[in-house]
C-alpha cells in the first residue's frame, strides 16, 4: 500500500468513527430505540452525517465551535472520498474556494497535516461524548429536583396548615385575641417555612433555569 492509499484509509477510518458517534448521539437524544427500523435514522437512510450534526446544533446540544470543527472534518473527508486525484491534504485544500478549512486545520496540534487531522478528529469525538454526559447529568439533576420537591412542598403545606389550625384554636378559645400571641405563632411557623424556602431557592438558582431552558424530548 502506497502513502496516498494509507492517507486515504486513515481519513476514512477516523471519519467513519466520527459518523458513528454522531448517529449514536442523535439516536440516544431523540430516543430512537431501533434505528434500523427507521426510515431516516437507519444506516444509509435519509439523513447524512451533516444533516444529523445540523440537528444536534439546531437543538442546542452542541456549541458553535465544536460544530464547526465537526463540519471541517466531514468536508475534508468528502473531498478525499469523492475525488480520485486527491493524494494529499494540499490537494484537498485546493478544492475549497478559500483558505478557511486549511487555516482551521493549522490551528490544531501536530507537526503534519495528518497529525493535525487526527487531533481534530479526537477533539470531535470528545465533543460528542460530552453531549451525552452533559445530557445524562441534566436529566439526573431534573429527577433530583422533582424528588426533592416531592419532599419539601408537602412539608411547607403542612406548616401552613399547622399555622391555620393554631390560629383557629386561638380564636375559638379567646374572646379578645392577643396580637402578640398571633404574631408569635406566625413567626414560629414562618421560621420553619423560610428554611424550606431557602432550600428551594438555593436549589433553583443553582441549575433549575438551565434545566428548563432545554426541556426533555
Amino acid at each position: 500500500m502506497n502513502e496516498e492509499d494509507k492517507l486515504l484509509l486513515i481519513v476514512i477510518k477516523y471519519s467513519l468513527k466520527l459518523e458513528k458517534f454522531i448517529s449514536q448521539n442523535l439516536n440516544q437524544l431523540l430516543f430512537i430505540e431501533n434505528p434500523n427500523n427507521s426510515r431516516l435514522f437507519k444506516k444509509n437512510g435519509g439523513l447524512t452525517s451533516r444533516n444529523k450534526i445540523d440537528i444536534l446544533y439546531d437543538l442546542n446540544y452542541i456549541e458553535k465551535v465544536p460544530y464547526q470543527n465537526i463540519i471541517l472534518q466531514l468536508e475534508i473527508r468528502n473531498v478525499f472520498v469523492h475525488n480520485d486525484d486527491v493524494k494529499s491534504f494540499e490537494d484537498c485544500f485546493n478544492f475549497f474556494s478559500e483558505n478557511t478549512q486549511k487555516n482551521k486545520l493549522l490551528g490544531f496540534k501536530g507537526e503534519t497535516y495528518l497529525d493535525k487531522f487526527m487531533e481534530l478528529s479526537n477533539n470531535n469525538l470528545d465533543s460528542l461524548t460530552s453531549i451525552i454526559n452533559n445530557e445524562s447529568k441534566r436529566i439526573t439533576e431534573r429527577v433530583e429536583y422533582i424528588k426533592r420537591n416531592e419532599i419539601i412542598f408537602p412539608e411547607v403545606l403542612n406548616n401552613y396548615f399547622f399555622l391555620l389550625e393554631d390560629l383557629m384554636k386561638l380564636s375559638n378559645n379567646k374572646n379578645d385575641i392577643d396580637k402578640t400571641e398571633i404574631q408569635n405563632l406566625i413567626e414560629k411557623n414562618l421560621t420553619k417555612i423560610s428554611h424550606y424556602k431557602e432550600q428551594i431557592g438555593k436549589y433553583d438558582s443553582d441549575f433549575l433555569v438551565r434545566l428548563v431552558k432545554k426541556p426533555l424530548i
